[in-house]
């Protein structure tokens, strides 16, 4: 599993949360915690990835990785605030 990207300063936690979690079961070898990926290589992160996870609880930009992961045509998992429901149907296209 390869999780790409750097958190948001509010959902560090999480992060830290789920570096722990890999690191508590033993799956450093089975996960990746990429860092920051440069705007080049996004391109290839979305068409290797098998499902998206969009966990924001706000801030979220409309033409940002949501548009990106649509794009892609891959499984979408994402939070289930007002600027989401204007994009993802739940069970269609995505899921909340």
């Amino acid at each position: 599993m390869v999780i790409a990207g750097m958190p948001r300063k509010e959902t560090e936690w999480y992060f830290n949360y789920l570096k722990a979690l890999v690191e508590r079961f033993g799956l450093n070898d089975r996960v990746i915690f990429t860092g920051y990926v440069d705007y080049e290589l996004l391109p290839s992160c979305f068409t290797s990835a098998d499902i998206f996870v969009l966990p924001y609880k706000g801030g979220f930009q409309k033409s940002g990785p949501l548009h990106r992961a649509l794009a892609s045509g891959r499984a979408i998992i994402t939070t289930d605030l007002p600027a989401m429901r204007e994009v993802i149907k739940h069970g269609y296209n995505g899921f909340m």
